[in-house]
């Protein structure tokens, strides 16, 4: 579960749910760096030509969290080049959780070695964000708009372009750059307490549109979660080594997190909450789709080809399956609808 404010939850029966402090007297991440999940190698489970699935068995007590957790994620390579990822999880007890994953984006390539200031992002449909302390980087449980601020991407906007004029109070003064959490589908999308929403059941919409003037790369994300963490890589210093022996410094890529709002123990007035147990499932999908210059692509011999795109269209709800059976994975995949092509 990423980010809980005090490493500690009050669960639905009153009773304190203690987890491992690993950031100061927060918990972040899954837990402790010595086991936690963000740590641990996920077991391969079914692999086809196009797809492979991972799985983690995570026993009671584990980091603090009650239940025992099953957690299975399966990646698929789409015809038309969309990678899809879908996250399911189950656990036997009441337990809270916040499953997401933490990719990093330079659209002009893992070796570029070049800022992402220049890089475009557009978010569709976040015209709310939630406010932060800057100090602990947690939610304050405020909902602020960002219609005309630093943080307001309704239209493609140079990431760089405002991240120096950030108001003190919303970033770590001096840094420069983002870290922040929108919510999808305002005030009364599924991020919210407004509405009726279940940690599985969601449609699956763009969120975010991520470009390249260099390259003329694009990137789509959509996803059924009811948030996006934006991060602007601030705090990468060159430590982390990747392809090509390229050290990564900072601003050297941009995170895209989608989730359920960070630390939503806390803030249960204004945040939906996702809890797993008996009957609960959790069922995330997210769906990257590149693209060059707005034009979507499609594989062929292992070469990508732009063509006009085409309009999106809702997917239908997916379903949940259980993580102790990976063909579970397959049963959302038939029920995810297509954008035409």
């Amino acid at each position: 579960i990423n980010r809980v404010a005090g490493a500690s939850i009050a669960a639905k029966d009153g009773v304190t749910i203690r987890l491992v402090p690993n950031n100061g007297a927060n918990a972040i991440h899954g837990g402790g760096t010595d086991g936690g999940w963000c740590m641990r190698k996920w077991a391969i489970g079914k692999t086809t030509d196009d797809s492979v699935s991972f799985s983690l068995d995570s026993p009671a007590g584990d980091q603090g969290f009650p239940g025992a957790i099953v957690a299975a994620v399966t990646y698929t390579l789409l015809p038309d080049g969309t990678l899809r990822a879908v996250l399911t999880a189950d656990s036997d007890a009441e337990t809270p959780t916040n499953l997401a994953p933490h990719p990093y984006f330079n659209l002009d390539g893992a070796s570029s070695n070049t800022p992402i200031r220049n890089h475009t992002l557009q978010l569709p449909t976040a015209a709310h964000k939630t406010k932060v302390d800057f100090k602990t980087i947690l939610p304050t449980g405020a909902i602020v708009p960002v219609k005309g601020s630093p943080f307001d991407f309704s239209t493609p906007t140079a990431l760089g372009a405002r991240w120096d004029s950030i108001p003190v109070g919303d970033f770590e003064p001096g840094f420069g750059g983002y870290e922040a959490q929108f919510l999808l589908g305002g005030l009364d999308g599924p991020g919210s307490k407004a509405a009726v929403k279940d940690c599985s059941l969601a449609l699956v919409t763009p969120a975010a549109v991520l470009s390249s003037p260099t390259t003329g790369r694009t990137l789509t994300l959509a996803t059924n979660a009811p948030a996006l963490v934006v991060y602007a890589g601030t705090h990468l210093d060159g430590s982390v080594v990747g392809k090509g022996g390229t050290r990564y410094a900072k601003h050297a890529a941009l995170a895209l997190e989608p989730q359920d709002p960070v630390d939503w123990a806390h803030h249960r007035d204004t945040f939906s909450e996702c809890w797993l147990g008996p009957g609960r499932s959790l069922a995330r999908v997210w769906e990257l789709r590149p693209g060059v210059d707005g034009k979507k692509t499609e594989r062929e011999g292992g070469v990508g080809r732009a063509r006009a795109p085409s309009p999106a269209r809702s997917t239908p709800r997916a379903t949940p399956g259980r993580a102790r059976r990976p063909p579970a994975a397959d049963v959302i995949h038939a029920k995810l609808d297509r954008w035409k092509r």
